[in-house]
């Protein structure tokens, strides 16, 4: 039996922070008071995703379906393929939440997620980023 999900579909032309609604924004600004988001790579990814990827499943309360080194494995080579890219967010410059999307014809499919439980409960007013 497979784990409910859904997908969200937005149609138009633009998408950028005057698309999202008043609470979205809000809380978006919030968020980047906090918390510094920028690319990164799928090494980093790879390295240090994996242990954010099991914290996830254990608050789920779903067992690590993929052992590190096979993560480790699929991230390095999802590297090379085109329109492929992943996103970290950052704490205290420590990696708390990631994001993979590929582009696909026109759309952008964000295609895996882990966000540190904590991530969303910041502990200092400033945010510093690390690469």
């Amino acid at each position: 039996m497979g784990y409910p999900s859904y997908h969200v579909v937005f149609e138009q032309p633009e998408y950028g922070f005057d698309a999202l609604g008043k609470w979205a924004r809000q809380n978006v600004r919030k968020g980047l008071k906090h918390h510094g988001v920028e690319p990164i790579s799928f090494a980093r990814l790879a390295d240090e995703g994996w242990e954010l990827h099991n914290d996830t499943l254990d608050r789920q309360q779903r067992h690590a379906l993929i052992p590190r080194e096979q993560w480790r494995r699929l991230w390095l080579a999802t590297a090379d393929l085109p329109g492929f890219e992943v996103w970290g967010a950052f704490t205290g410059g420590r990696l708390g939440a990631t994001v993979v999307s590929a582009l696909v014809d026109d759309y952008y499919c964000l295609l895996f997620s882990s966000p540190d439980a904590n991530i969303s409960r910041p502990t200092s007013t400033t945010s510093s980023r690390s690469k």
